[in-house]
């Protein structure tokens, strides 16, 4: 998982970001899949050269420039939901108590991956965001912010999802 983190992380730092944290898995009342849907298993390819291999019950990538791999596969710590036409990568560390979520929306042949962040110069956009459900700080002990953290309801992330624009992680083109 620390291949995952470290990708989301050097993307949150280098663009200011805060990343939105989630009180538990996303949608609730969803219940998780036993599998990730067949349509969505294979080999993709993230950017340029790293490579994404989704199978039945997980995921794996691998970073070409380090040769670096990591496996994923469901858990208490992973889960996925699907809504409508997106799905939700639902990724816990185990010293930690929320949720990131990672939003897949397939296409004929990518996927679409995003998830929620602000830049902390944006006001405008963090106040909409307040509006949309309650909002809780994460600070570091400088007192800055470190995350967003909510626990929205179906109706709330539906306008969520709607309102607020995705951090774009880039596709996932197949290539097998």
């Amino acid at each position: 998982m620390k291949f995952l983190w470290t990708i989301l992380l050097a993307i949150v730092v280098l663009q200011s970001c805060t990343e939105v944290k989630f009180k538990q898995p996303q949608p609730q009342g969803i219940a998780a899949l036993e599998s990730i849907p067949e349509s969505m298993q294979g080999y993709y390819l993230l950017g340029d050269k790293d490579t994404v291999k989704i199978f039945a019950n997980g995921f794996e990538m691998k970073k070409d420039s380090t040769n670096e791999k990591e496996q994923h596969e469901l858990s208490e710590f992973f889960a996925i939901k699907r809504w409508k036409k997106t799905i939700f990568i639902n990724l816990r560390d185990k010293d930690e108590p929320y949720w990131s979520v990672i939003f897949l929306t397939p296409n004929d042949s990518n996927i679409s991956v995003g998830f929620l962040s602000f830049n902390q110069n944006d006001k405008e956009s963090i106040d909409q965001f307040k509006q949309l459900t309650k909002v809780e700080e994460l600070l570091n002990e400088e007192g800055k912010i470190t995350n967003y953290l909510i626990d929205p309801s179906k109706k709330e992330l539906k306008k969520i999802l709607k309102t607020i624009p995705m951090y774009d992680l880039g596709k996932l083109r197949k290539i097998e």
